[in-house]
This record gives structure tokens, sequence and C-alpha cells, in this order.
């Protein structure tokens, strides 16, 4: 596949274009969550370590950086993860207690949620579980 070296600088340049704009003050929240965005890639598409390492080299060489490294993603999978688990490579344990409590914890981090509570007069609220 022949492809023109204009082709290339086409490609750099709207890369570039397209980084400065997702890293601009414009799209500043969406890069709030960089982290947590690039972990929801690598679990959705089960991407490996290496796999994702790849893909970051791979838009680094693009002059873009939309990507955090890889050490930062596995930093926010432990904030996200209950630190209770006890997993093998045939199982996974957690207490219904811990369960319960980190999935208060992942709700109450929710934007929508945090927006209804900050609106709302109330100082409490109740999660019922069946």
């Amino acid at each position: 596949m022949d492809e023109n070296p204009e082709m290339f600088k086409s490609r750099r340049i709207d890369c570039i274009y397209y980084a400065r704009t997702w890293n601009s003050l414009k799209f500043g929240k969406c890069c709030d969550k960089l982290e947590e965005q690039a972990l929801a890639l690598t679990v959705d598409n089960g991407l490996s370590t290496r796999q994702y390492q790849r893909i970051l080299e791979h838009a680094e060489n693009l002059n873009c950086k939309l990507y955090p490294s890889y050490h930062k993603v596995k930093e926010a999978k432990q904030v996200y993860c209950p630190h209770s688990i006890g997993v093998t490579e045939t199982s996974a344990e957690i207490t219904l207690q811990t369960l319960v409590g980190h999935t208060v914890s992942r709700i109450c981090h929710i934007e929508f949620v945090t927006e209804k509570l900050r609106l709302s007069t109330n100082n409490a609220f109740e999660v019922i579980m069946k």
C-alpha cells in the first residue's frame, strides 16, 4: 500500500488539531475523567496491557497524546475496584456488605446523581436494595 507522504502530513495535522481540541478548556470536562474513559475502553474491549500500550504508542507516533499511560489506567482501576475482593484464576469472592458499599459509592460518583444531590434540599438519601 503506497501512500503519498502528503496524506500522512494531513493525518498528522488533523490528529494534532483534534488532540488540541480534546485538551482545550472547551472540552476540559471530558478530560477530567480521561483515565476513567481509558479504563472503560480497556475493559469494554477486553484489551490486554500490551494491546492498550500498542494503541497508545501508535497514537503517540502520530503526535496524538489522546490516551493516558497504562500506569494511570491501572491506578484508575484500583480506585474503582473494591479493596477486599479475593481473586484467583478460577473464582472471585467479596462480602455482600463490601459489594453494597462499593456499589453505593460508585453510584454517588455518577455526575447525574451528584448534581441531583447538590440541588436537593435533603442532606441524606436512602438506598433500597432487594
